[in-house]
């Protein structure tokens, strides 16, 4: 005889609650729509009055706006007064171009706002003074491609990445890590073809530059228009690959001890002429140190310009949870 089982369900009741992480805005940011501020930034310069090599531009195209650093004379680096600790994987998103090809830069991190200039920037020897100084880390020098940008970009004095924080009078040198082709050839062609200063979005050049928590750092590169989240990572020249390792070998130093030699660890090739690498792992800007690290943007050699556009500073710490919805099932 089958007997019937009878079961009863006990309604639960219960609520569920969606949590999103959503941006609370950044520590920082810039759009230059109303001026270089020099309540907010440096403009360090050998000329007098040294507002004469900076300015904005704004792009005929499409309005973008941007600061403009004028190349000559040499020596004029706009820099943040403000400053930051290392933590929560601080980082600087900037997009940048030149208005004429052949020339160098220096972008991202430092441990200084402020340049001692030396008695005569001749002794740059090539551009490599004083406002390449106090790099913590970020792209070191840039491409000149003689006027061949379809050549080998074996054969071009690299872009790099630094983190030195070289003081002394020209002592950059030679040094910095090169970084792989693509990117030389992205750099190559930031640049507006007339000159003007005009660039299509497609031309300028976007970094994103991390600091690691306690030493090091990374940094990540595309066009403007291409999203943060698609960035490419950096990583070592391919004709200089350490022995054994096969491209791409991605530089990030963020798990190297502070004070560690890493020449060779990415790329045994450098800036100019493969005259080899050269990279201390840096840990300036410690939480706690006293130390803080500044954005500042300057230029070489050369008599091109230096725009700079859209700085966005963040770390994780700008994101918070957000309830998005709640509901309830009976």
């Amino acid at each position: 005889m089958r007997k019937k089982c009878f079961v009863t369900l006990s309604a639960v009741c219960f609520s569920v609650m969606m949590i999103s992480m959503t941006q609370a805005g950044p520590l920082f940011s810039e759009d230059f729509s109303t001026g270089i501020d020099s309540n907010v930034w440096n403009l360090n310069s050998t000329v007098t009055p040294a507002t004469d090599q900076f300015s904005t531009y704004t792009d005929t195209s499409d309005g973008q706006v941007s600061a403009v650093i004028v190349g000559n004379p040499r020596g004029a680096m706009l820099s943040l007064k403000q400053g930051f600790e290392r933590g929560d994987n601080l980082r600087v998103t900037v997009e940048f171009w030149l208005d004429r090809a052949q020339q160098n830069a220096y972008i991202g991190w430092r441990s200084s706002d402020t340049l001692a200039y030396p008695a005569t920037l001749a002794d740059g020897g090539g551009g490599n003074y004083d406002s390449a100084n106090h790099i913590v880390a970020g792209q070191a020098s840039g491409v000149y491609y003689f006027n061949d940008p379809n050549s080998s970009p074996s054969s071009w004095y690299w872009g790099a990445w630094n983190e030195l924080q070289i003081e002394a009078t020209n002592a950059i040198g030679n040094s910095g890590i090169g970084i792989n082709d693509d990117y030389q050839v992205m750099f190559s062609q930031a640049w507006s073809p007339d000159n003007s200063g005009d660039i299509v979005e497609s031309k300028r050049m976007k970094l994103q530059i991390w600091l690691g928590d306690t030493a090091g750092g990374t940094m990540y590169y595309g066009t403007a228009d291409t999203p943060n989240a698609n960035l490419t990572q950096i990583s070592g020249q391919e004709v200089g690959l350490p022995s054994g390792m096969t491209a791409p070998v991605y530089i990030d130093t963020r798990t190297y001890a502070v004070g560690t030699d890493v020449s060779g660890a990415f790329s045994t090739v450098g800036i100019k002429d493969n005259l080899g690498s050269s990279c201390v792992v840096n840990g300036y800007g410690l939480p706690g140190s006293g130390e803080l690290v500044h954005l500042g943007f300057s230029l070489g050699d050369g008599t091109a310009n230096l725009h700079i556009a859209n700085i966005v500073v963040e770390n994780d710490s700008n994101l918070v949870p957000v309830e998005m919805s709640g509901f309830v099932v009976d």
